[in-house]
């Protein structure tokens, strides 16, 4: 069995997915990384995981601090070279795709994720770190065709566009009562990290407007960690909603499912987003859903079809795409039973897991 070595946040959702599905059963994975692992991969038989220990203080999404990442070099180099993998994997363009580009080890695939290739590459150094990892890559991934663009401007090379779709299985419709709500609570919700270009203020001042138009059973779920988390539960105390919102913090991957099957309706009014997993996760679970037209969204939603299109920042427009869901039960269905229909046509797992293996992996390695 061939194997491959993954540079990349092991406690990331999205990496957890590709050793979940590939381990084991088509390849051997190992995988480097700066972070802890997630608990569902921390077990796996035969997987191995390397964490670099690093000072938290330091580390960071700033700039400078993907040098952090070159003091790892001696230590990812012995792991190497004790994996002798057949294929090493970079899933980050800027930080572990620098250690991927530094490592000199070929065949180098780099996938882009998103913010790696927008907001890092908007400074001269950010440039000429992903021209200098993508220069040393055999092969280059993107999730979507906007980033697919985005990454043109850093590299003459061909770019393959891998959708990062979603476990039908796992991902469907289901209703379930949220534990911490009234059984007949109306509930919107998210599921991002807590953060400003996500658009999570914008959704807190939406929902406001529509509690204080005197709808009782509506209640707002809000889904994962960030650094603005505190700062957003302050806001909901200074609007008298607090007890109408729910912070999650922090779930663990198995458990996402289940936060979609509590929604009736899922909210993601980002500023910027390079694909919007999430938002597919949603529309697996048959739930209408309100997105801004930005990046990748524009990809998986079509308005008024499968979701609805709502301006950027702009908490009346949400609260009017909202209110115009929580009145309409025949629109709510009409959507969500599109949106179903559009992730199982075009970003089902397994097309996405076929890909990944038969059009990039084999295709690598029998070369």
């Amino acid at each position: 069995m061939k194997r491959i070595l993954f540079l990349g946040d092991s406690g990331s959702s999205h990496l957890t997915k590709w050793v979940l599905a590939l381990h084991g059963k088509y390849f051997e994975i190992a995988i480097f990384s700066l972070r802890e692992p997630a608990p569902e991969i921390l077990n796996l038989e035969g997987l191995k995981i390397y964490v670099h220990q690093t000072d938290k203080g330091k580390f960071s999404a700033s700039l400078m601090s993907k040098f952090v990442y070159l003091l790892a070099m001696p230590e990812l180099r012995k792991f190497c070279n004790e994996i002798n993998p057949d294929l090493i994997h970079a899933h980050y363009a800027s930080s572990y795709g620098l250690m991927g580009a530094r490592l000199n080890k070929h065949p180098l695939v780099i996938s882009a994720w998103g913010s790696d290739v927008f907001s890092f590459g908007d400074n001269a150094l950010g440039r000429a770190i992903l021209k200098y990892n993508f220069k040393r890559a055999d092969v280059i991934l993107s999730t979507s065709y906007v980033m697919e663009e985005r990454v043109k401007q850093f590299t003459n090379k061909q770019i393959g566009v891998t959708p990062f779709g979603v476990d039908t299985n796992v991902f469907y419709p289901q209703k379930i009562d949220a534990p911490f709500f009234p059984e007949s609570s109306f509930v919107f919700g998210m599921v991002k990290s807590m953060e400003d270009i996500y658009g999570v203020r914008n959704l807190i001042e939406a929902f406001h407007i529509l509690a204080s138009k005197g709808y009782s059973t509506i209640r707002l779920l809000l889904v994962g960690s960030g650094t603005k988390a505190e700062e957003y539960k302050r806001m909901c105390d200074e609007l008298s909603i607090s007890d109408l919102v729910h912070f999650t913090g922090r779930v663990n991957h198995n458990d996402i499912p289940a936060q979609h099957q509590m929604m009736d309706v899922f909210v993601n009014p980002s500023e910027m987003e390079s694909f919007g997993v999430s938002v597919l996760e949603a529309m697996a679970c048959a739930n209408p859903v309100v997105v801004t037209s930005v990046g990748g969204l524009k990809e998986i939603v079509r308005d008024k079809v499968n979701g609805l299109y709502v301006n950027v920042n702009d908490s009346k427009d949400l609260a009017a795409k909202m209110e115009a869901l929580y009145l309409d039960e025949s629109l709510r269905k009409s959507l969500g039973q599109s949106a179903l229909e559009s992730v199982i046509k075009q970003y089902s797992w397994d097309k996405s897991v076929e890909i990944m293996i038969n059009d990039v992996y084999q295709n690598i390695l029998k070369n």
